[in-house]
C-alpha cells in the first residue's frame, strides 16, 4: 500500500478515536499526570535491554549465512533501522535499512543482497513466530474470561504462526519442481531455500528462539510496567495477550507505523476490563514513547558511526537490478 493511502488509514483511525474519546480529552491529560514517570523510566530501560538481545540475534542468523561483520556494527545498523522505522511509513521499513547497511558495509553489496535481506527476515519471523506462541500462552493461562473475539484473534494469531512453520518445507519442496520459473518465483524460490537453510540448522534455531522468547517476554513486561505506571487495575497476565496483538496488528499495512492503529486497538483490547478508552490511548502513547525515544538513539551511529547515508532510491534500484540480472533467473 502507498504511503498515501497509510496516511489516509492513519488519519480515518484517528478521527474514528477522537470521535470516540470526544468528551475524554481531560480525562487523557488527567491519566499523564497520575504517572509513576519511574514506571516508564524503568520500561525504557528494559527495552533497550531487548534491542541489545535483538541485535545479537540478527548477527547469529547473519553469521549462519557467512556474513561477517563484529557485533558493535550489527548493534550500529540495528540501532539504525530501529531510527528509519520511525521516519519512514511503516514499522518494518527499518529492516529495508538494516540490510541495506549489512550488504554494503565493505563498499559494494555485490553477491551480499539476497543473504543480508534473508538474515533480516529470518530475525523479523523468528520474532513475530515467538510473539505468536506468548499471545497462546498468555491467553491459556489467562486469569480473566477472555471475550470470543480475542479467543479468537489469538487462535488465527497461533494457526497462522503454525501454518507458517508447517508450510516453508512444503513451499520450499514445490518451488524447486518449477522447471524456467519467473524472476519473481525464483525470488520467492531462494527466501524459500534460505529459509531451510535455518530450518536445518538446530543449533542456531534454538539459540535464537531462546532469545526470541526473552525479547517478546520483555515487551510484555515493558508494557505492563507503563500499565503499572498508570495505576490500570489489569493482570500482568492479560498484558501477554495485549501486548502481542497490538504489535501483530501495527504491522498491517494500512497506517503509517501504526499510528491510529496501535492506540484503536489498545482500546478495544482493552474495554473487555473496563479500562477507560482515556486511559488506553495514554497507554499507547506512553509504549510508542519509550519505543521512539529507544529509536532516536539510532542516530547516534548514523552521524557519528561514520556510516554513509542511506539513499532509498539507490537502494530500490539495486534491488531492480538484482531481480532483472540474469543469474537470479533460472536456468
Amino acid at each position: 500500500m502507498s504511503k498515501f493511502w497509510r496516511l489516509i488509514g492513519s488519519g480515518v483511525l484517528v478521527a474514528l478515536l477522537v470521535w470516540r474519546m470526544r468528551t475524554d480529552g481531560d480525562r487523557v491529560v488527567t491519566a499523564f499526570k497520575g504517572l509513576d514517570v519511574s514506571y516508564w523510566i524503568a520500561a525504557f530501560l528494559l527495552y533497550m535491554v531487548s534491542q541489545f538481545i535483538s541485535a545479537w540475534r540478527w548477527r547469529m542468523f547473519a553469521t549462519a549465512l557467512d556474513l561477517g561483520g563484529s557485533r558493535r556494527s550489527y548493534l550500529s545498523f540495528y540501532f539504525v533501522g530501529m531510527f528509519f522505522n520511525l521516519v519512514l511509513p511503516t514499522s518494518v521499513g527499518g529492516d529495508v535499512v538494516r540490510a541495506w547497511y549489512l550488504a554494503h558495509r565493505d563498499g559494494s553489496g555485490a553477491g551480499r543482497r539476497m543473504p543480508a535481506f534473508l538474515s533480516v527476515l529470518a530475525d523479523r519471523v523468528s520474532g513475530v513466530i515467538i510473539l505468536a506462541l506468548v499471545a497462546c500462552t498468555a491467553a491459556a493461562f489467562c486469569p480473566v474470561v477472555l471475550p470470543r473475539s480475542i479467543v479468537l484473534s489469538v487462535v488465527a494469531v497461533g494457526a497462522a504462526a503454525v501454518s507458517g512453520v508447517v508450510g516453508l518445507p512444503i513451499l520450499d519442496a514445490y518451488l524447486a519442481t518449477l522447471q524456467r520459473p519467473s524472476i519473481h518465483i525464483e525470488r520467492l524460490r531462494r527466501i524459500a531455500a534460505g529459509g531451510m537453510t535455518y530450518f536445518r540448522n538446530i543449533p542456531l534455531t534454538v539459540k535464537t528462539t531462546v532469545l526470541s522468547i526473552f525479547v517478546q517476554v520483555n515487551s510484555v513486561i515493558v508494557m505492563a510496567l507503563i500499565g503499572m505506571g498508570l495505576g490500570l487495575d489489569v493482570p500482568v497476565g492479560y498484558y501477554g495477550v495485549l501486548m502481542p496483538l497490538v504489535s501483530l496488528l501495527t504491522l498491517l499495512p494500512v497506517s503509517v507505523n501504526g499510528m491510529g492503529l496501535r492506540e484503536y486497538s489498545t482500546v478495544l483490547l482493552l474495554e473487555p476490563l473496563g479500562v477507560e478508552p482515556a486511559q488506553a490511548v495514554t497507554l499507547a502513547i506512553l509504549l510508542f514513547a519509550a519505543q521512539t525515544a529507544a529509536g532516536l538513539t539510532g542516530l547516534i551511529p548514523y552521524l557519528l558511526g561514520g556510516l554513509q547515508r542511506f539513499d532509498a532510491r539507490a537502494a530500490a534500484k539495486e534491488s531492480k537490478e538484482e531481480e532483472e540480472s540474469p543469474s537470479t533467473a533460472a536456468a
